[in-house]
């Protein structure tokens, strides 16, 4: 069963309520407020007692799986590679028309979780307006049993915060941190082969000179391995979370901007493939500062939502469809007055 917070207090062990918000005019002055942010990412949730958990940890534990780490890494395994097999690999061909040799696990991921697969991936954005509307739009209306079902919730990561510092770890300085590390790490390799006891010590400190050589040879081998099903599976073993992103001018790109949802959503991630743990449980284990929590009141709801209307966010918007694009690009035609229509250029003509 999923653990909700049953009183502000309790959520109050991992998050900091900067503000409790009741009235249409701290809604206004709230929003006023979001373009002196400095960075910092976002994420919005129709519930104040819900949890941080993924599609996958959800799905998982309310069918009462193993709660075993290596059955959820079996399946995430098996998901990504069913992708990248799936219907003649015509997914990895058009990954190859875009200049990309495969599909990462990371690429296939966002594929999946945009399309409604259980996924180790929470969604978060840059843009605070579009996580408040991904809370708003989404609120439940029920009997209220205690205090804190009557508020949805906007959270915020400043970008100062040590989780981002420590993970995101696609950027220069990581992978110039990590060419030095090997370089203090070939002195010491040298010394302990002279001192190993067994062959297997010998064989295990040789295969991390070989991924440490591998990864810091050169930016791009830096680059692979970030984006390698090796690496996933070394952090998630680790019980890590960890960011990933297409930011322009990111060190490493995740291929994560591959559908037409994440771009609008300007979207990001937060892997988590613990099988048990929501993302606040792993940022205590961390040891690091709680994440800030803007509570609305549910009544408030559909002023949010016209509010966000005045900046273009809405469904249509979020959830861009193709189908719809081509059935109103051909209706709008004939809802033009005629004096709307707009001639038709004469011909262009090559004279020789």
């Amino acid at each position: 069963m999923l653990n909700e917070y049953q009183t502000e207090e309790d959520k109050s062990r991992h998050f900091i309520i900067a503000e409790k918000i009741v009235t249409q005019e701290q809604v206004d002055q709230l929003i006023e407020s979001f373009s002196f942010y400095d960075g910092g990412i976002w994420r919005g949730i129709c519930e104040s007692k819900y949890q941080h958990y993924t599609s996958l940890q959800r799905y998982w534990i309310g069918h009462d799986l193993p709660k075993k780490a290596e059955s959820v890494l079996q399946y995430i395994h098996h998901i990504v590679n069913y992708t990248r097999h799936w219907n003649g690999r015509c997914l990895e061909k058009l990954h190859r028309i875009r200049g990309q040799e495969t599909i990462s696990i990371y690429s296939a991921l966002s594929m999946l979780r945009h399309h409604g697969s259980p996924t180790p991936i929470l969604d978060w954005s840059v843009n605070p307006l579009i996580s408040l509307y991904f809370a708003a739009a989404s609120v439940k209306n029920y009997p209220i049993k205690a205090e804190i079902d009557n508020y949805f919730s906007l959270y915020y990561m400043p970008s100062d915060h040590a989780f981002l510092e420590k993970t995101v770890c696609g950027d220069k300085n990581s992978y110039e941190k990590m060419a030095a590390n090997f370089r203090e790490y070939r002195v010491v390799f040298d010394t302990f082969i002279k001192h190993a006891r067994t062959i297997e010590e010998v064989e295990t400190q040789a295969k991390k000179l070989e991924i440490f050589q591998k990864v810091t040879g050169s930016a791009e081998g830096f680059r692979d391995y970030m984006l390698s099903d090796e690496n996933f599976f070394a952090n998630a073993k680790k019980r890590a979370a960890w960011i990933i992103t297409d930011a322009p001018g990111s060190f490493v790109q995740w291929s994560i901007n591959n559908n037409y949802n994440i771009v609008n959503q300007e979207g990001l991630f937060i892997v988590n493939a613990h099988p048990n743990d929501p993302f606040e449980e792993i940022l205590s284990s961390q040891g690091s500062d709680k994440l800030y929590c803007y509570e609305f009141h549910k009544s408030l709801q559909h002023y949010i939502l016209n509010r966000l209307l005045d900046f273009g966010i809405h469904n249509d918007f979020i959830y861009p469809n193709l189908y719809r694009l081509a059935e109103n690009s051909l209706t709008s035609y004939f809802e033009l007055r005629e004096s709307e229509v707009p001639e038709f250029f004469e011909p262009f003509s090559f004279n020789f």
